[in-house]
């Protein structure tokens, strides 16, 4: 689905998570230094598509799905492996 523009990528990490390494196709949205606190990009909030959202180990990306689903009615599904795991199945367009 994303490859063929039919979904989305969140990242959730945090800034230096991210530039430790991060998926070519994914969007940066922090858990803890934005979502928690109700702060979602406008460009986010306008997505129509489905969301993939992913973090370090899993906790985040359930949090951050919780978020965008029920207070901005966007169909998000977390992604329970986390990056390294993701990188592991297959996931290949990294950018560090």
């Amino acid at each position: 689905m994303l490859s063929r523009g039919e979904a989305v990528l969140l990242d959730v990490r945090e800034p230096d998570e991210w530039k430790g390494g991060h998926f070519a196709r994914a969007k940066l949205v922090p858990y803890t230094s934005q979502l928690e606190k109700g702060v979602v990009p406008d460009d986010v909030k306008q997505v129509t598509k489905r969301i993939f959202i992913h973090c370090k180990a899993g906790g985040r990306a359930s949090k951050s799905c919780d978020v965008l689903k029920n207070q901005f009615g966007l169909d998000a599904v977390s992604i329970p492996e986390g990056f390294d795991k993701l990188r592991e199945l297959g996931f290949d367009d990294v950018v560090v």
